[in-house]
C-alpha cells in the first residue's frame, strides 16, 4: 500500500496542513513546508513509521476511499481504472469482499476500511508510543 502514495512538500507558501491529490498514478500527499520538513526528519526512524502512517497515510487513504465510494454510487468507477493507486486499492477491497460496483457492499466506514487495508497502524502507533514512554521512564 505505501508504494501508491507520494509525500511531497507543498510549494505554496500559504499552504497549511496537508492536501490530497488522487488524479495521478500515485496518491499525492502535499504537506505544508513546515510539516514536510518534520515528516522528512521523522521518517528516517523506523520506530516512527506506524505513527507517521497513522497521521499522514490514513487520512489520505480515507479521502481516497470516499472518492471510490462516491464514484461507485454515481456509477463512474471507470474514470479511475487506469490509475495505479486505484488498481491496488480495488484489488485489496475485493479481497475484503467489497464489491466496488455495489455501493451497499461498503458496510464499514472508510476509516475502518483504511485501517484494515494498512494493517491497523493505530494499534502499532499506540504500542510504539507506549514503548517509548516506558523506555524514558526507566
Amino acid at each position: 500500500m505505501p508504494s501508491i502514495f507520494s509525500i511531497v512538500p507543498n510549494e505554496d507558501p500559504e499552504a497549511t496542513g496537508m492536501d490530497v491529490d488522487a488524479s495521478g498514478p500515485k496518491v499525492r500527499i502535499s504537506l505544508s513546508k513546515e510539516n514536510f520538513e518534520s515528516y522528512d526528519y521523522l521518517r528516517h526512524s523506523q520506530a516512527l513509521h506506524p505513527m507517521l502512517s497513522a497521521s499522514v497515510i490514513v487520512p489520505a487513504l480515507v479521502d481516497v476511499i470516499e472518492k471510490i465510494r462516491r464514484a461507485s454510487m454515481e456509477g463512474v468507477l471507470e474514470g479511475f481504472a487506469e490509475l495505479r493507486w486505484y488498481v491496488v486499492i480495488a484489488r485489496r477491497l475485493r479481497e475484503m469482499n467489497i464489491n466496488l460496483y455495489d455501493p451497499d457492499s461498503f458496510v464499514d466506514s472508510s476509516l475502518k476500511i483504511a485501517h484494515e487495508l494498512l494493517g491497523q497502524p493505530l494499534s502499532a502507533s499506540l504500542n510504539g508510543l507506549k514503548s517509548m514512554i516506558e523506555e524514558v521512564a526507566e
